[in-house]
């Protein structure tokens, strides 16, 4: 990561990155080494204290992006750059999705909040130590009383409050999460989310929030991206991205979130994700031209650039949707 934002309330830039993992081949006799592309040419920016929702399909490359951003998989083109008042180790921090194995099972609940202090601030004292040990508990719904208790003493909530606790003893200006209720019962996720939110109002935490959940994404986002084969095909304002979605896929990501309304599930008529005649394509084609039942000859032949459809809304596609003014 480089440190080199100078522009007012941006926290992370990222420029046309790419990351690539090299893979196994199944010939006996192929030539060269070949690479899976997880991202392609992804630009966004984020800005202090703002909320950014990625979404997508499982293999979209979501994780593959929050690691990129947490400095845990170096880019393989392009950069993130962050802002000069930002050190990557104390002030990016990561919630992840399991909770329970993202915990050391041979560590207390007090030695797993305070390990990141003994990397971050190893010449503060025991006294101060336990001191900010107590507020971290306390400011995510633990018992100061069970720090001597191991992880899978804990309920899924619980153990996803210690991971919380632990980002933010160290107090982060970026908490990343990836899916970090998708494992919790509904009540427990409005607990966690609605923690994450108060956190947020009392600390100017800016989130970055991975999520399958469409609804869930709405709710706590401001801004959201939305990626498919690894790269961004829409991006924008929340409410400006679901009430009119520019590109055919967040639309299709869209109709098929259930709704809590069983009138409206009863009559709702099913829409694929994915078009009955899917096409095998070519790298050079627009990475959404096998499934989109709106191709034409020029979707198959390059792949569409970021157009501005309104001061809130990019989108990637030659013929996005249109809604009536």
């Amino acid at each position: 990561m480089d440190n080199t934002i100078d522009a007012q309330n941006v926290l992370m830039r990222v420029q046309q990155l790419t990351v690539e993992f090299p893979i196994q081949s199944t010939k006996i006799f192929s030539l060269g080494k070949q690479n899976f592309q997880a991202l392609s040419n992804v630009s966004f920016e984020i800005r202090q204290g703002v909320t950014l929702g990625i979404v997508g399909e499982s293999g979209s490359g979501k994780t593959t992006l929050a690691r990129t951003l947490a400095g845990l998989i170096e880019p393989t083109v392009g950069s993130v750059s962050i802002a000069k008042n930002i050190t990557p180790t104390r002030d990016i921090q990561f919630v992840f999705q399991d909770s329970l194995a993202a915990l050391n099972p041979r560590m207390t609940v007090e030695q797993l909040i305070l390990e990141p202090l003994d990397y971050q601030l190893p010449k503060m004292d025991v006294q101060q130590r336990q001191q900010k040990l107590k507020q971290s508990m306390e400011q995510v719904g633990l018992d100061y009383a069970q720090r001597q208790r191991y992880a899978h003493e804990f309920s899924g909530g619980q153990c996803q409050r210690i991971g919380i606790a632990r980002a933010m003893i160290t107090e982060p200006e970026i908490l990343i999460c990836d899916e970090p209720v998708s494992a919790l019962d509904v009540s427990v996720r409005a607990q966690v989310i609605n923690l994450l939110k108060d956190l947020q109002s009392q600390h100017g935490l800016t989130l970055i929030f991975i999520a399958h959940d469409l609804s869930l994404v709405r709710f706590i986002s401001d801004e959201i991206i939305v990626l498919y084969r690894g790269r961004i095909v829409e991006q924008g304002h929340t409410e400006q991205v679901f009430n009119h979605p520019g590109h055919p896929y967040t639309r299709a990501l869209i109709e098929v979130e259930p709704r809590p309304d069983p009138e409206f599930e009863r009559q709702r008529v099913p829409v694929p994700i994915r078009s009955q005649n899917e096409l095998e394509i070519s790298e050079l084609a627009c990475v959404y031209v096998g499934r989109c039942k709106n191709r034409q000859s020029k979707c198959t032949q390059r792949q569409p650039e970021q157009r501005v459809l309104s001061d809130k809304q990019n989108v990637a596609c030659f013929y996005p949707l249109k809604y009536p003014k």
